[in-house]
Formats: C-alpha cells, sequence, structure tokens
C-alpha cells in the first residue's frame, strides 16, 4: 500500500490544501494520503483556530485518509525542528514513500540540493562559530553564510514554503531515510497575504476574514475560498463556543505568566537566548496586552514569529533539550476507511506508536511528551470562546468517516 505524507498545519483547511489533495490522489489514485497536523499550537506559536480534531475532520471530508498529530514540541518550533519532528513521524511509521510539500521554486531539485549545501563541513563550521552580528537573526545569518560558502540559494533560504522543503529533505538526508521528496509548485495567494480573494487565499486571509466576524454571514461569504466541509466545521464549532480560536484569546494568560516569572526559571527554556527572557519579562510589566507586550519586546533581529513562538515555548517549558529528541508517538485525529485500512496494517507492525484517545497517552513512552502535551492542550482549552477544563481534550475521540 504507497503511502504519501504531507507535514501540515490546516489553520484551517482552505481550497488550497483541497487543490494539493486532489493532485496527488490524481497522480497517485491508489496511495493512502497521510497528514501529519499540527495539534493545539502552530509553527508560529499560536493557538490554532480550530481545535486538532475540528481541523483533521475538515482535512478527512477534503480528501486526506488518515490524520495524526505532529506533537509538541515539534509543532510550535523553527522550521528545522519542525521539519524534523514530522519527518521523523513519517519516518517512523516505516510505511511511507513520499513526502509532499509545497514549493515557491519551479526547479523541482533545489530543495535537496539546497539542503546538501546545509549539511556542508564548511557550511556547518561557520554556523557553528560565534555569531559575527549578534543582531543578525537566525535565519537571515544562515541565509548569508550560505551564499559566501555554497553560493546562491535561489531564494530557498527565504520564503516559508521554500524554507521548510529545504528542512524536510535535510530531514530525510539525516535519518538516512528512503522517503522520497515530492515538491509541488504552490498556487495561489501568498503565504501571508491577509487578502481575501481568488478561489485560493491563504490561511492568513481566512483568519483575518474570522476575525472580522465569525457569524453566520460572514461564514457565509467564506463560502467561496472554503470546501463545504471546513464551512460546516466551522460553523458547528462557532455554535459549540470551541471556535475560532485567536491568540489574543491568551492575552491575560501570557501577561500573567510574564509578570510572574522568574528570569532564571525562563533562562534554559528553548529560543530565550540572548537575553529574551528579561526582555519579556519586563515588556511584560508595561504592557496591558499581549500584542502589546511583544510590540515592547520587538528588535531587528526578534521577528514576530520568534517572540510568539518563545513566548509559548517557556509557557510550556520547552527546552533545547525537548526539542533534540525525536518523537516517540503519535496521536490519531482522524481517518477515511482507506486511512484506516493503512491503520490496521500499522497496528500489526513495529512502528512508531499510534494512540487512538488521548486517555489512552503512554506516559511510560515518553513521560516528558505526555507532559507537554497536556501542557498545551490545558492552555488551548483556555483560548476557546467557551473556555473549557483544562482536561477536556481528554474525551475526545478521533473522527473516523463512515464512508
Amino acid at each position: 500500500m504507497k503511502t504519501i505524507a504531507i507535514i501540515c498545519e490546516y489553520n484551517p483547511f482552505h481550497n488550497g490544501h483541497a487543490y494539493q489533495l486532489a493532485r496527488l490522489r490524481d497522480e497517485h489514485p491508489d496511495a493512502v494520503l497521510l497528514c501529519i497536523m499540527s495539534g493545539c499550537f502552530t509553527q508560529r506559536g499560536e493557538p490554532a483556530v480550530l481545535s486538532p480534531y475540528a481541523r483533521a475532520e475538515a482535512a478527512i471530508g477534503g480528501g486526506a485518509d488518515l490524520v495524526l498529530e505532529l506533537p509538541q514540541p515539534w509543532a510550535s518550533a523553527s522550521a528545522e525542528y519542525f521539519a524534523a519532528g514530522g519527518v521523523a513521524v513519517a519516518h517512523g511509521l516505516g510505511c511511507v514513500d513520499g513526502l509532499a510539500f509545497g514549493c515557491e521554486s519551479a526547479d523541482p531539485e533545489a530543495p535537496m540540493r539546497v539542503a546538501e549545501g546545509l549539511d556542508s563541513p564548511l557550511l556547518q563550521a561557520r554556523l557553528a562559530a560565534p555569531p559575527e552580528n549578534p543582531t543578525e537573526g537566525p535565519a537571515a545569518r544562515i541565509a548569508r553564510l550560505y551564499r559566501e560558502c555554497i553560493g546562491d540559494d535561489g531564494g530557498m533560504l527565504s520564503a516559508p514554503n521554500n524554507l521548510l522543503a529545504v528542512q524536510y529533505c535535510r530531514a530525510i538526508r539525516q535519518l538516512n531515510s528512503s522517503i522520497k521528496p515530492l515538491p509541488m509548485l504552490r498556487r495561489g495567494s501568498g503565504y501571508h497575504s491577509p487578502e481575501l480573494e481568488g478561489e485560493n487565499p491563504s490561511a492568513t486571509a481566512v483568519r483575518c476574514a474570522l476575525r472580522q466576524g465569525s457569524d453566520v454571514e460572514a461564514l457565509a461569504a467564506l463560502g467561496a475560498h472554503l470546501p463545504l466541509t471546513t464551512c460546516a466545521v466551522l460553523a458547528r464549532e462557532i455554535q459549540a463556543g470551541r471556535g475560532p480560536v485567536f491568540p489574543e484569546n491568551l492575552s491575560q494568560a501570557i501577561l500573567s505568566f510574564y509578570r510572574l516569572a522568574a528570569p532564571e526559571a525562563l533562562e534554559g527554556c528553548a529560543s530565550m537566548s540572548g537575553g529574551l527572557h528579561h526582555r519579556l519579562i519586563a515588556a511584560a510589566h508595561e504592557a496591558r496586552t499581549a500584542g502589546e507586550m511583544f510590540t515592547l519586546a520587538a528588535a531587528k533581529h526578534y521577528t514576530d514569529t520568534r517572540l510568539y513562538r518563545a513566548a509559548l515555548q517557556g509557557m510550556l517549558g520547552v527546552t533545547p533539550a525537548d526539542l533534540a529528541e525525536s518523537p516517540a508517538w503519535t496521536l490519531l485525529l482522524g481517518a477515511s476507511q482507506r486511512g484506516l485500512s493503512l491503520l490496521r496494517e500499522l497496528r500489526r507492525r513495529d512502528s512508531l506508536p499510534i494512540i487512538t484517545k488521548p486517555a489512552d497517552i503512554p506516559t511510560v513512552l515518553s513521560p516528558r511528551q505526555a507532559e507537554l502535551h497536556r501542557r498545551a492542550a490545558a492552555l488551548y482549552t483556555l483560548a476557546m470562546p467557551a473556555s473549557a477544563p483544562s482536561a477536556d481534550f481528554i474525551n475526545y475521540a478521533p473522527y473516523l468517516a463512515r464512508a
């Protein structure tokens, strides 16, 4: 049974995602389309607009066969660790033949070529040396050193989709995995475009539209840009008070945490290098909202994404050692009938464990991964429009399509 994986966020699942799955289905009609999707929080460090289970249901309705979770802390980490965690899940299952991902380069060999350059001894030696300019951001430094040591990267180390494409290929190389990269030329609006236009707007644009109003009228306006299943899931979650979830819903929780935090307790957290924890704490004491806190803490080398991600990692207690590990298990979020067939096959193999329900998460496999999962879910339930008990997700079950 051929399996093609997609590492994703589906925040939320929109027409561009449906197009990618439909194209993969046309090109590989007999393949199982496996989505390894972030859980409660996204790579940017923000809560996902809908719960993992709701987003998985939308994905199954849009053509996916099996949706598994990319767990914390990898789901909310920089491109290198996000890619490493996702590829580790795909590789650990032992059934994935190809990894499909969006790319903004028409050259299908570009992601692997740049990945090979990143792993060159010369570049790695330069990266291991102390930064020449402490105010230069990590991504900008890598791109500059690549050009100095290897040559032109063709924009592969700047655009978000390209950067992830390179890191997927790099993770495949480092695991010596047989998974074949399947880059797909991205189409539609720009990755960060806030404009809701065309038939394939960005997820950013959809979230912006939801922020303007999430009533029935607003959903009707989104109908031309989202699959019917996504619209139905959104309507149900809004009515139940479970969505949409926005970063500002956690504003007071973030401010409270950082006003009360001791600097020494945050010093060892991931993404806090260069004294960022001191900046966040100082900004929290001056700010009235989390957004204002991030504005006060910002600097040339501290982008919004870096600040949001670091703030979440600090609240969850994520350390560099956590990111250096590999996922010990993954969680089942949704499956079609074809996906269930693959799942039964995987149950018979000695592959990465797939947990059916959060209540069954085995702390013996990885107590630390289980704890980070629990903390993320507890924080996310606080951000829902109708905030829920911290253990609410324990009672959730995966979405299983009937036909």
